[in-house]
């Protein structure tokens, strides 16, 4: 990689910033420059760690739009925007307009961070943070608003030593609590599951004994978020998507690159690898097998390697095989035979208190937290688990009115739209009323109950 040097310490229209100069940090721990990719003829502009050998570009202006040409700078506009202009003054590419005055420079900080500064008042105008190309530094993040549609994230590059966007991007979803998702295209390729205090569930690598580098932040009512990269210590440090999807974490120990964390760990951490109803053995390839029951849905796709569709079962279920009806005008009965059957009409927990009263209680009190199993305690979200408790609350109400249908239900989870208050269910009412016991009764049944369709 062809990187050149006389040095700088700001860019300012009147100082503009041409090929075979640099801008260095204060400290030195960083250069902006422009650099030539390996086997390329290509020029960026790029940020680099200034005493790593070899060279890592951590950011690129115009990865869209290489200079062709061995005549370049780098200036302040007229508007206050850092561009780069070409041997015909052409523009090849430039920040937003930041200014109404051109009395502006740009500067690189220690942090890795370029920034543009109105020399009048001190203020930030731009900053590179705020557009990251395939790696997170510390102190930089992703982060989405829903109400202005903005959205931070990493894009990988194309290839190795071609640093235009590439197939994969990283993004932090807006469910509460978010998680970090790779996509591949349109489709999702990676995703690290709902984070739980200090890491994702879904990684296996963030346990307790992980120290984590990162910190999320979500502010629910005014749809925002944002994913940090905080800065733990003084080594230098990265997170990179990779051109093959890789989302990985190193640190400089001074003599090399050392790698922390990788995801996907293996094949089988790639989101659906099996398809439906397939379990995934940890292997190079990917093997799948079906559970129980089940055999490939597709097994000539299977032989050749693809097993994304997944699995079927074996035999079909058949929901009439003991089912007989008798019907008349609009209405209609239907006869179940079901034998042992066992009818619980009340419940005991060790404390005496019935299931359904202790979660009205418990959700009135806590939201329903303090029925988690203590055991999965760190693994789970309070928050998630509060509005499961809700929904499961607002299911049991006395009027169907009340109650939500199926698509209801799943629009609840799997979307953050404010839930309605569940009213006090009528069972929790009769509990109430009696002393606490258990009555069970066993016995072969023939029931016949009138046909309930779905609203």
């Amino acid at each position: 990689m062809a990187i050149s040097g006389e040095r700088r310490a700001a860019i300012s229209r009147e100082s503009p910033l041409s090929l075979g100069q640099t801008l260095s940090s204060p400290s030195g721990s960083y250069e902006l420059g422009f650099f030539t990719p390996n086997n390329s003829q290509n020029q960026y502009v790029g940020i680099w760690f200034k005493k790593v050998t070899p060279r890592v570009v951590v950011w690129v202006a115009n990865r869209e739009k290489p200079i062709t040409n061995p005549v370049a700078n780098l200036t302040i506009s007229g508007n206050g925007s850092l561009i780069l202009l070409d041997s015909r003054k052409n523009v090849v590419w430039s920040t937003r307009k930041a200014s109404t005055s051109n009395k502006c420079h740009a500067k690189l900080l220690d942090t890795g961070n370029l920034v543009i500064i109105d020399d009048a008042s001190g203020n930030l105008l731009w900053q590179s943070f705020e557009n990251p190309g395939d790696t997170l530094l510390p102190l930089s993040s992703l982060m989405y608003n829903l109400a202005t549609g903005e959205k931070r994230v990493l894009t990988s590059y194309k290839s190795h030593n071609d640093p235009s966007p590439g197939d994969f991007v990283v993004q932090l979803t807006p469910q509460v609590p978010a998680q970090i998702v790779t996509m591949k295209g349109s489709k999702l390729y990676k995703r690290s599951g709902p984070w739980a205090k200090t890491g994702f569930t879904g990684v296996p690598q963030m346990d307790e004994s992980y120290t984590s580098p990162f910190s999320l932040f979500q502010d629910v009512g005014n749809g925002t978020g944002s994913f940090s990269y905080i800065q733990r210590n003084s080594e230098l440090t990265r997170v990179i998507i990779t051109s093959e999807g890789y989302l990985k974490t190193f640190r400089y120990n001074g003599t090399g690159w050392v790698l922390d964390f990788v995801t996907p760990a293996n094949s089988c951490d790639l989101y659906g690898a099996c398809g439906p109803f397939g379990l995934c053995v940890t292997s190079i390839p990917i093997k799948c097998k079906c559970m129980k029951g089940f055999v490939p849905k597709h097994k000539e796709e299977w032989k050749r390697g693809n097993m994304t569709s997944g699995c079927v079962r074996r035999t079909e279920l058949s929901c009439q095989a003991n089912l007989s009806t008798k019907t008349q005008g609009k209405g209609g009965d239907v006869f179940y035979r079901l034998a042992n059957l066992c009818f619980v009409l009340k419940s005991q927990l060790e404390a005496g208190e019935q299931r359904l009263l202790l979660a009205w209680e418990s959700w009135l009190e806590t939201g329903g937290v303090d029925l988690l199993d203590q055991d999965i305690t760190s693994s789970c979200s309070p928050v998630e688990v509060a509005r499961c408790v809700q929904i499961g609350l607002l299911c049991i109400q006395q009027q169907a009115i009340d109650r939500p249908n199926v698509a209801q239900v799943v629009s609840m989870i799997t979307t953050e739209t404010e839930l309605p208050i569940p009213k006090q269910p009528v069972f929790a009412l009769q509990i109430q009323d009696h002393e606490s016991g258990v009555s069970v009764s066993e016995s072969v049944n023939d029931l016949t109950q009138t046909a309930i369709h779905g609203r």
